[in-house]
Formats: structure tokens, sequence, C-alpha cells
């Protein structure tokens, strides 16, 4: 019976080495499966800084161009409240001086043509006499028009 226990001992002996081979091959594909998985989990992490790092310097462009935007803005909305200072105070000059150049207006547009009717604000029809045709849009002087309606 010694056929049949050499037999089993080299069944159990090669079982034993089958077993080896096996767990180092395991342990070589779980260590090739890991290191896959590390250079893969790098790449991720690298390509996530990566896209992290453009969405910052986008945001920061959107928020320099808003800035910009906000001090534009304001630089024009202070422009304009000069611009409508200047105007008030033209205006307001143009007033006090009606009396002043007013007649005038008038008296020399009668030398170079038949008027008929002279525009004017309402606060200076009293300069235009009986031939006044008050016009809101008028800051200040007159259009003369003759009968027909046109000017010369």
């Amino acid at each position: 019976m010694m056929g049949l226990e050499e037999i089993r001992k080299d069944i159990e002996d090669r079982a034993i080495r089958e077993k080896g081979e096996i767990e180092q091959a395991t342990a070589t594909v779980e260590k090739a499966i890991a290191d896959e998985s590390r250079k893969e989990t790098e790449q991720i992490k690298q390509r996530n800084t990566d896209e992290i790092a453009e969405i910052r310097k986008r945001q920061k462009l959107v928020k320099e161009a808003e800035a910009k935007s906000a001090a534009s803005q304001i630089l024009l909305e202070q422009k304009q409240l000069i611009i409508d200072e200047v105007f008030k105070a033209a205006e307001a000059a143009l007033k006090k001086k009606s009396a002043e150049y007013m007649p005038n207006l008038v008296r020399k547009a009668e030398g170079l043509m038949e008027v008929d009717k002279v525009r004017c604000n309402p606060q200076d029809k009293k300069f235009a006499g009986k031939k006044s045709a008050p016009d809101d849009s008028i800051a200040g002087g007159i259009i003369a028009e003759n009968k027909d309606g046109s000017v010369s």
C-alpha cells in the first residue's frame, strides 16, 4: 500500500504547490490592481486639481469683469450727474438773462423777416408780445415763424 500512500502524498504536495502558486498569482494580481487604482486615483486627483484651478481662474476673471463693469457704471452715472448739473446751470443762466436778450432777439427777427409767431418758453412770452406762441420744449431763445410756418 505504499504506492497509494505515495500517490496521496504526491497529490497533497502538488495541491500545496498549486495553492502557493495561486496565492502568489493572486497577490501579484491584487498588487497590480492596487497599483493601477492608485495611479488612476492620482490622475483623477490631478485632473480635479487642474479643473478646480481653471474654475477659480475663470471665477476671478468674472469677478474682475463685474468689478470693472460696476466701476464703469458708477463713472457713467457720475458723468451724467455732472452733465445734468451743467445743463441746469446753463438753463438757469438763460432764464436769468431772458430780460436782457429776448427783446433784442425779437426785434432782430422782425428786422430779418415778417414774423407771425414767436415760439419761446412760457416764462419769456411777455417779451414776444401778441405774437407769442409758448413752447415748453424751448429752454431759452426764440424760433421766429412767418405766416406759412416757415423759419428763415
